[in-house]
């Protein structure tokens, strides 16, 4: 009797079993194939950087340079004031005027840009930093006229050329020392010396006019003795380069500046500049043993030529240290200030200094009244007697 095999039930149709032999097996081709591409790009890489395949951006920029001018054109505010010089890398160059700007062609490696004046360096920039290549130097400087009672319309001159009524601002002026006048008409209402920076504003006012009148000046001279200070007699006194009495002395003197010496046996002589007010008492007091303050004395002054400054020589002698500030001071009659004129250093002798009056410093058919100031930089002063620059 046979056997019946049992049936197998059907298979489950919605949860498929993979045999063994129905899983995908991995082949070696799929590693191959992406060490291939590695490769080509690798090859590829290498062949545009040799310069072989000019492909790309980076070949086009590569095989054709950009080349550099060799000039740029600078243009700068303004005309260059007389008696300045335009500098590019320490090299004077010469720019063309067109308008209100100057036209300069330079290198274009150039880097830096000056306006060189008498005085030194009035502005400068560096082209390497400029986002422009405009330039607006701040080379001049201002003069501001304020306001006054005394002032009506009238002009203002500086070195002796008009530039325009005031109050006001008065602006274009070159870096360097300047003589400031008001006039009205022909008259002079107010003057003032001084030196102007790059960029500055110089504010001016016109002080009011000393009052006409009489001041008193007394005189005394003390000496230290074992028994303390005792006053001294028969000191001789020159008021303005005058001798006009001994100590004690008082005297009655126009208001202003006057220049006060007193002269001791076995001392210097002591030198005092004051100004003495209508109605006002002054007083000098002349005491020995002193400590010893700067020796100043105005020399003879020179003409270079008829119509050209004066030339005014000025011994300062120290007690030991530099000099510090040294002044021609021109006295004004009719002013409250005096004007002050530099002194600079002679190159030939430590002690002589040297003062440049301009002729439009001096009044015609008027005397030039001056004294000489100066100080170190121990704080110690001098100065010397009021002199005539005429006599």
């Amino acid at each position: 009797m046979s056997k019946k095999r049992k049936k197998r039930p059907p298979a489950d149709v919605s949860s498929p079993v993979l045999t063994e032999s129905a899983v995908p097996q991995r082949s070696g081709k799929f590693f191959w194939g992406l060490a291939a591409g590695f490769t080509c790009t690798l090859l590829v890489t290498v062949v545009m950087d040799l310069g072989w395949i000019p492909l790309g951006s980076r070949a086009r920029a590569e095989s054709a340079p950009v080349e550099l001018p060799s000039t740029r054109d600078l243009t700068i505010s303004g005309q260059i004031p007389e008696g300045a010089a335009l500098l590019v890398d320490g090299q004077p160059v010469t720019g063309n005027v067109a308008g209100a700007w100057t036209h300069v062609t330079v290198p274009y490696a150039a880097r830096s840009v000056e306006i060189r004046g008498p005085s030194g360096t009035w502005w400068q920039a560096d082209l390497s930093q400029a986002s422009s290549d405009s330039l607006r130097p701040l080379w001049s400087g201002e003069i501001v006229v304020e306001p006054s009672p005394l002032l009506s319309g009238d002009t203002l001159y500086v070195d002796g050329q008009s530039r325009g009524a005031v109050p006001g601002t008065i602006g274009g002026i070159a870096p360097g020392w300047h003589v400031m006048s008001l006039r009205s008409g022909p008259n002079l209402l107010y003057e003032d010396a001084r030196r102007m920076s790059s960029g500055e504003v110089v504010p001016l006012s016109v002080p009011a006019p000393p009052p006409e009148g009489k001041g008193r000046l007394i005189v005394r001279s003390r000496r230290m003795e074992q028994s303390g200070m005792v006053e001294t007699q028969a000191r001789a006194v020159r008021v303005d380069g005058r001798y006009r009495g001994a100590t004690p002395l008082e005297l009655n003197i126009p208001a202003g500046y006057h220049s006060v010496a007193v002269e001791e046996p076995g001392q210097a002589v002591l030198v005092q500049v004051l100004r003495v007010e209508s109605g006002s008492t002054r007083y000098v007091q002349a005491q020995y043993p002193q400590d010893p303050e700067l020796g100043v004395q105005i020399g003879k002054p020179t003409t270079v030529k008829p119509d050209g400054p004066i030339v005014v020589p000025v011994r300062i002698v120290g007690v030991g240290a530099p000099i510090e500030k040294a002044f021609l001071q021109m006295v004004r009659s009719r002013q409250a200030e005096t004007v002050q004129v530099p002194l600079s250093l002679s190159p030939s002798d430590p002690q002589i200094w040297i003062g440049v009056i301009p002729k439009s410093l001096l009044l015609p058919g008027e005397p030039a009244f001056a004294f000489a100031s100066g100080k170190d930089v121990s704080g110690k002063e001098g100065c010397s007697e009021i002199v005539d620059l005429y006599r």
